[in-house]
């Protein structure tokens, strides 16, 4: 004989208040999503022209040209795609990346 246990369900996230308690219960979900961006190759071959060694100097120039292309992303209102040719991507078609993790979660892929 076969005996049917009913078991509670527990909340989903079918509602807001799930949604957000299950948020902050698991630490590999985020509510934001986040897209890296990257200086452009002119820009970092430029940087590197005259560099024999990679100091907090460079680095720094390196994160200023970062944030110099997501300012023009934000300005022109439109992130481009990469290519095979430009990045990572496979596959005919230009793509973007987004991810959708906690950032510190980011710093450890």
């Amino acid at each position: 004989m076969t005996r049917i246990i009913k078991v509670p369900a527990k909340n989903i996230g079918a509602n807001r208040y799930g949604y957000y308690k299950r948020l902050l219960e698991r630490t590999d979900l985020s509510d934001i999503i986040t897209h890296l961006t990257k200086p452009t190759q002119d820009d970092l071959n430029a940087i590197f022209r005259d560099v024999t060694k990679i100091d907090s100097a460079v680095i720094h120039k390196i994160n200023c040209a970062a944030v110099d292309r997501l300012v023009q992303i934000l300005k022109d209102q439109c992130i481009l795609g990469s290519t095979t040719a430009t990045g990572f991507i496979a596959g005919k078609r230009p793509a973007a990346c987004f991810q959708d993790v906690p950032l510190l979660s980011i710093l450890k892929i």
